[in-house]
């Protein structure tokens, strides 16, 4: 995009499980790059490690977190950063200070 010259906004859905997730539009399976195991911290630790990468790109005008609630239906499995039974999943908390500190 940086060679275009073109803004690029970015939606991102990052899976914290692997189960079956009753909430989700059907034959999408969870699966990240981080590793085998699909946790609430795996999910975390890319938001950790993702989110600032993403902010020192020039031409990233924008970070749309795709899904903000797991008890909604929604079309990723486990992609929210509240989960199923209403708890605030650790990369919503990971989100709050990369933006206090990058952005504020």
């Amino acid at each position: 995009w940086s060679l275009f010259g073109l803004p690029l906004v970015v939606y991102l859905t990052i899976p914290s499980s692997q189960t079956v997730d009753p909430h989700a539009q059907s034959g999408i399976q969870a699966q990240h790059c981080l590793s085998d195991e699909i946790t609430w911290e795996s999910q975390n630790r890319l938001v950790e490690r993702l989110i600032p990468l993403l902010l020192t790109k020039p031409f990233v005008q924008g970070i749309i977190w795709n899904q903000w609630d797991d008890r909604q239906a929604h079309k990723f499995p486990h992609g929210g950063l509240i989960s199923s039974t209403g708890q605030a999943k650790p990369a919503l908390q990971a989100l709050r200070s990369i933006r206090e500190e990058h952005l504020a």
